[in-house]
C-alpha cells in the first residue's frame, strides 16, 4: 500500500520537512513563533540558523529520493531517526508545552509512520 504512493509522500513530505530554511533566513522569528523561545544572544542565533539548514537538507533529500530509488531507503532511515529524535526530545521535555512544537512533534510521527510503512513493506 504504502509502496504505490511512496513517491507522493516523499515530495510532500521533503517539502514540509525542508520549509525549515525559513529558520535559517529568520531565525529569532522562527524559533519564537515554532518553539516559543526568544534567542539573545549570537551563539544561538548560529545554532538555529544551523539546524534549519540540516533539516532544510534532509528535506531536499526526500523530496529527491521520491525519484531516486538508489538513495531511498538510506535517506528514510536517516530523516526517520533524526525525526524521532525530536519528537522524543519534544515529549520529554518542557517544549511540548508550546502547541506548534507538539504540532511539529505529531506532524513528524506521522511522516516516521508512513517511512517505517514503506520500509516495512506494508
Amino acid at each position: 500500500m504504502f509502496a504505490i504512493h511512496i513517491e507522493m509522500i516523499l515530495m510532500v513530505t521533503g517539502v514540509l520537512t525542508a520549509s525549515m530554511l525559513l529558520q535559517f533566513f529568520a531565525p529569532v522569528t522562527m524559533v519564537r513563533r515554532n518553539f516559543g523561545v526568544e534567542l539573545k544572544d549570537d551563539a544561538s542565533i548560529f545554532l538555529a540558523r544551523h539546524w534549519g539548514l540540516l533539516v532544510f537538507c534532509f528535506g531536499v533529500l526526500l523530496f529527491m529520493s521520491a525519484k531516486n530509488e538508489a538513495i531511498r531507503v538510506p535517506v528514510m532511515v536517516a530523516a526517520g531517526v533524526e525525526k524521532i529524535a525530536l519528537i522524543g526530545f519534544v515529549l520529554a521535555g518542557p517544549m511540548k508545552k508550546h502547541p506548534t512544537t507538539l504540532f511539529i512533534a505529531v506532524a513528524d510521527s506521522v511522516m516516521v509512520l508512513l517511512y517505517a510503512g514503506y520500509l516495512l513493506g506494508l
